[in-house]
């Protein structure tokens, strides 16, 4: 035979197979991810945690009813009081313009209050107003109190097994806060963009 058909023959050959092979391959189950298994067993071990705190302590007077990126930056200035809207942007992670909107929505509900910076008063400081403080407070304490009651029927080892649990979650939540979209990007803040709501 000529050297250009066994050639021919042999490259055919050869695509024939990898063919089968991929058809071979496509009919293969794919194996289950034991990675999506453990995110979907912790998400709802969480959530039933956090079930069990709002049921014991849910929140009162002006802070009930409010989203969880609400709380999310009320809880923050409570521990932060005196924050810039993009100091309070860098420590949530979240765009300027995502925070800025929930800073309005407070405001109108009467929850945090802006005070104008005596150096520059194109900066905004954002405190929590006193009752809101009081509230947060109060809520903050009824959780850690439920929590604590529901350690404490826990034996000894279990409770070393939660405190190194709560090691790796707070690594988990650094791993997650690398990955996410980068400032600027604007993330939904359950509302239409506040123009003027301070810097």
């Amino acid at each position: 035979m000529a050297p250009e058909y066994l050639c021919y023959r042999a490259i055919h050959g050869a695509m024939v197979a990898d063919a089968r092979t991929e058809r071979s391959a496509a009919r293969v189950p794919a194996e289950p991810d034991p990675n999506q298994d453990l995110a979907a067993e912790l998400l709802g071990a969480i959530a039933a945690v956090r079930r069990s705190l709002h049921r014991r302590s849910g929140l009162s007077g002006m802070l009930r009813g409010l989203t969880g990126s609400q709380l999310e930056l009320v809880r923050l200035l409570r521990r932060q009081p005196g924050l810039s809207v993009a100091g309070a942007a860098a420590e949530l992670r979240l765009a300027p313009n995502t925070v800025s909107t929930l800073v309005h929505q407070l405001c109108q509900l009467g929850v945090v209050a802006r005070e104008e910076d005596l150096a520059d008063r194109r900066v905004t400081h954002l405190r929590l107003v006193a009752e809101a403080s009081s509230l947060l407070a109060e809520h903050h304490d009824q959780r850690v109190l439920a929590l604590a009651e529901a350690a404490s029927r826990l034996s000894a080892k279990e409770r070393e097994g939660l405190q190194r649990a709560r090691v790796l979650m707070d690594r988990l939540a650094c791993v997650l806060c690398e990955d996410r979209a980068p400032p600027g990007r604007p993330e939904p803040a359950g509302g239409r963009s506040a123009r003027g709501a301070g810097r």
